[in-house]
């Protein structure tokens, strides 16, 4: 599908909607449908078992995927973004667009950047920083970038399926347990930073806490679809739903931490007891919070299913 290094910058390949059958097309308006990286399967209550259609890929432009990317940006809500595709467009093309979020993630460098962020995040700490335990963690979240960036050019190719099995089956568990560290970091930090005010008012390295937050909270949506994907590009379908519906529950939790710190911030600008350069910081990071809260991107990375693949 790739033939050269310039199709990895021009182009993508997506869900082709005009191979989508009849029937799946009903099985999805009526709930009884899943599709998993471009496997359609019967869900729970269909009364069927097995999958309903392999489905087709095109190649599109990288330009067009951008342009309904920057599309679903220019909505106000995330929330109003899967509304407006379930309530103007038939569930075939919802599950498409999904797809077209999810390539631009995984063939463009989309994803590549916010992971090279947090490791220049990561460098800068663990250069400034030599306590043990801030070390290890260190240590942690680099393991787990360059494991997601690892399975995300597992995926560059279809056709690579029957050798990257045995691979897979080592890097799924090896990424699941690094990025239930990278959540209860986010936590602990979070939790620290509110409870200390002298690290709120006298720390140099608050804004640097503020801004590893943040990077970690972003790149989750996307470093999650692409490890539901690769789930599901071995043939484990099931595995990969969950790896999505659990990896979304852990998502809203890390973020309600993030968000918890940022409204403590933001009382304690209001009533004057946080210094002027904790305050400069919370103003800087406080957009980019609300911009990943209404995030359709982010939304789409994390569309939960509403049915459940049929044993």
């Amino acid at each position: 599908m790739i033939n050269n290094i310039a199709d990895l910058f021009t182009r993508i390949w997506i869900l082709d909607e005009a191979s989508i059958g009849a029937t799946l097309v009903e099985a999805l308006k009526n709930g009884q449908a899943v599709i998993y990286d471009g496997v359609a399967y019967w869900a729970e209550g269909s009364g069927k078992t097995g999958i309903i259609q392999h489905l087709k890929f095109t190649e599109r432009t990288l330009d067009a995927s951008k342009e309904i990317l920057e599309q679903l940006k220019s909505l106000t809500s995330a929330t109003q973004a899967i509304q407006h595709m379930q309530n103007m467009l038939m569930a075939a093309q919802v599950i498409s667009t999904v797809a077209v979020v999810g390539a631009i993630v995984i063939q463009t460098q989309y994803l590549g950047r916010k992971l090279d962020a947090i490791q220049s995040t990561v460098d800068e700490i663990s250069a400034s920083q030599h306590e043990q335990n801030l070390v290890f963690y260190m240590d942690k979240i680099g393991d787990y970038i360059g494991s997601v960036e690892y399975a995300r050019s597992l995926l560059q190719d279809r056709t690579l399926v029957p050798e990257i099995r045995d691979i897979t089956a080592q890097l799924l568990p090896h990424i699941g347990s690094k990025r239930n560290h990278i959540i209860s970091l986010v936590d602990n930090i979070a939790a620290y930073v509110r409870s200390s005010s002298k690290e709120r008012n006298e720390s140099k390295n608050f804004k640097l806490m503020l801004d590893f937050i943040h990077l970690l909270v972003d790149v989750l949506p996307a470093a999650l679809h692409t490890e539901h994907l690769l789930a599901a590009r071995v043939g484990k379908p099931r595995l990969a739903q969950q790896i999505l519906q659990m990896g979304a529950m852990k998502y809203e939790q890390v973020l309600g931490s993030y968000r918890g710190l940022m409204n403590q911030l933001h009382r304690e600008a209001v009533s004057g007891v946080l210094s002027s350069s904790g305050e400069k910081a919370f103003l800087e990071n406080k957009p980019k919070l609300l911009e990943i809260i209404n995030s359709p991107v982010n939304q789409l990375l994390l569309f939960k299913q509403s049915a459940s693949i049929a044993i």
